[in-house]
């Protein structure tokens, strides 16, 4: 049974992160781009997009992830991260409830704690899950095949 949850687990947070992958995600801080960087997700700090808001504007359209820390700094840069895509980034899908889901998935309150819990959870689950794994790949003859 708890083996059923970790793998549901990983497959939701696998979800998440293929989420973050595909839209815009705003970070605060370089420690938090570097974690993310490490699982393949590009992402803006809190500095680098209101240096120069006007840049925001590239983003219009996108979903645009909000992914700050779980306390009051993090609480006051998103409100004002959230008026500012809202006035230069217009027609934009803000997405700021995520990073909340995420950080509760894997019991931190930061994004740069995220790596150890977020490594441990997605290496278990490398083994195969109803003969394929999390990642869409089955084992075939000692090689890995994408499934379509």
């Amino acid at each position: 049974m708890h083996r059923a949850r970790e793998a549901d687990k990983a497959k939701l947070v696998q979800n998440l992160l293929q989420q973050l992958r595909e839209g815009v995600v705003i970070v605060e801080g370089k420690h938090d781009k570097d974690t993310l960087k490490e699982f393949g997700i590009d992402s803006f700090t809190f500095y680098e997009a209101t240096s120069n808001p006007s840049k925001l504007s590239s983003f219009a359209g996108k979903t645009i992830y909000i992914l700050f820390d779980d306390d009051k700094g993090g609480e006051e840069k998103n409100r004002k991260m959230i008026e500012l895509v809202t006035a230069y980034a217009t027609h934009s899908k803000v997405n700021d409830s995520l990073a909340k889901r995420l950080l509760g998935l894997l019991n931190c309150t930061s994004i740069e704690q995220v790596s150890g819990p977020l490594r441990e959870l997605l290496d278990l689950k490398r083994g195969d899950i109803d003969g394929e794994n999390i990642f869409g790949y089955s084992q075939v003859h000692g090689s890995s095949e994408l499934q379509h």
